[in-house]
């Protein structure tokens, strides 16, 4: 055999290595699986030095199992929740998402109880990626545009 021949086999055997993704493409996956609040796939997104930070409900979270054990956990007075992506805007290793989560909720987690809540909480997700991880997450949340719907409805959220 050639030379060449052998070299196009090597070449056939070996699949050529993959060129990293750009940030905004992890990002892009990273989000897809949040918004399925798809843990196992989001696991594969954090190392140790993760940070997850929610400045309004005094998160701030290090490492896989804490974050994760933190989505699993999110809205529990939510019966069903939707999130939909409006915006992202990138620039570099930092992409930022606007987004809102459409809730269902439980009527018993509220006082006084009622039939069929629903809410809609407008959020931002800023993502800061390296090396194909997301290595801090910001998710700021318009608390007052929740409280002005609950008022709406007449109910406050149930002490635990």
């Amino acid at each position: 055999m050639s030379v060449l021949t052998l070299l196009l086999f090597a070449l056939l055997r070996e699949p050529a290595p993959e060129a990293p993704m750009a940030a905004h493409q992890v990002a892009e996956r990273y989000m897809y699986a949040f918004t399925r609040g798809d843990v196992t796939a989001l696991k594969g997104f954090y190392n140790a030095e993760s940070l997850y930070e929610d400045p309004h409900a005094g998160v701030s979270l290090r490492g896989p199992e804490e974050i994760l054990k933190h989505h699993q956990a999110r809205f529990p007075f939510a019966e069903r929740q939707q999130i939909i992506v409006r915006r992202k805007m990138d620039r570099g290793d930092l992409v930022v998402f606007f987004y809102e989560i459409r809730v269902r909720a439980k009527a018993e987690a509220f006082e006084p109880a009622k039939q069929k809540l629903h809410f809609i909480i407008p959020k931002v997700a800023v993502l800061r990626i390296k090396d194909g991880i997301v290595s801090h997450h910001v998710d700021q949340t318009d608390l007052r545009s929740f409280d002005q719907q609950m008022k709406q409805y007449g109910v406050q959220l149930k002490e635990k």
